[in-house]
């Protein structure tokens, strides 16, 4: 049986959408239905001596959540310097303002080292991953 070109894409498309459908049905997993927390019963209006009144469900009072606990902040006596190191990369952090420092690549372009932090542009922009504060007290304060 020869089938012309237009015949052959419209059965690929046929054969597509229906592999499509019997992957979702086989494979897709449907995410479990969501159980929604029981509402407490409204209290009922009636007389006291009425039935329902009795069997009304008492109702739950929510219990907020605990205060997180206040941490102290500790500063260091002096500046340190980290070094993380990986077969592709080394990295220089500094505690004084949690920056970065240096950014090496290993092996670019011809297993030379190169570095991606220029000095002399980040004492006027600011070093990789520091933070700008509009509040000029505070910032002093996280740079320490």
């Amino acid at each position: 049986m020869e089938l012309d070109q237009e015949k052959r894409v419209m059965l690929a498309f046929a054969l597509s959408i229906v592999m499509l459908v019997l992957y979702r049905i086989y494979f897709v997993k449907e995410p479990p239905p969501e159980t929604k927390k029981a509402t407490p019963a409204a209290t009922a209006t009636a007389s006291p001596g009425a039935p329902s009144a009795a069997k009304a469900a008492p109702a739950t009072v929510p219990v907020p959540a605990p205060a997180p606990a206040p941490l102290a902040a500790v500063q260091g006596a002096k500046a340190e310097e980290f070094v993380v190191e990986g077969k592709l990369y080394r990295v220089t952090f500094s505690t004084v303002g949690a920056v970065a420092r240096s950014w090496v690549i290993k092996g670019y372009p011809k297993g030379e080292l190169t570095e991606t932090v220029n000095a002399a542009a980040c004492d006027k922009l600011g070093y990789p991953l520091s933070k700008v504060l509009p509040d000029a007290a505070l910032q002093a304060q996280i740079k320490q």
